[in-house]
């Protein structure tokens, strides 16, 4: 295995004990956790570039750290169940949560809308026109297929 060269990592079990830490006590102190924070209040600092290079280390890499990982996800979770809250209980602005949820934590808005006719009887279809509906009987015979 070709060795790594550049400077040695200053990375110790401490930091995802520590982020652990930080996560109790903001949810003690009912804050909102954030991994910025916690790499600025750091002595020294932690760059935030340096933060995301030791999570994104993959499991079979000799610089990985699973703890930090673990560390990180508990973080997140704890992140999402208050914004869920404070949306939740308004005590916050709601598009603020919604917004953090959707590009920190994946969710997503959906609609589900179903056409129905007269007393949600199915539609019915009129065509207009012979081509369209060819297709339209192609696409179903391929639809009934698979």
């Amino acid at each position: 295995m070709a060795k790594k060269e550049g400077k040695p990592t200053t990375y110790t079990i401490k930091i995802a004990e520590l982020l652990e830490t930080y996560v109790d006590e903001t949810m003690g102190k009912k804050r909102l956790p954030h991994l910025q924070e916690f790499c600025y209040k750091q002595k020294p600092r932690i760059p935030r570039s340096t933060m995301y290079d030791w999570l994104d280390a993959k499991e079979d890499d000799a610089f990985s750290h699973p703890e930090l990982r673990v560390a990180h996800e508990n973080l997140m979770a704890m992140q999402e169940m208050m914004l869920i809250e404070l949306g939740v209980s308004g005590k916050a602005g709601n598009a603020m949560c919604i917004f953090l949820l959707k590009t920190r934590h994946g969710h997503i808005e959906t609609d589900k809308i179903q056409h129905v006719g007269i007393n949600d009887e199915p539609l019915t279809l009129i065509f207009t026109d012979s081509a369209t509906f060819k297709a339209h009987e192609a696409n179903k015979a391929k639809f009934e297929q698979s």
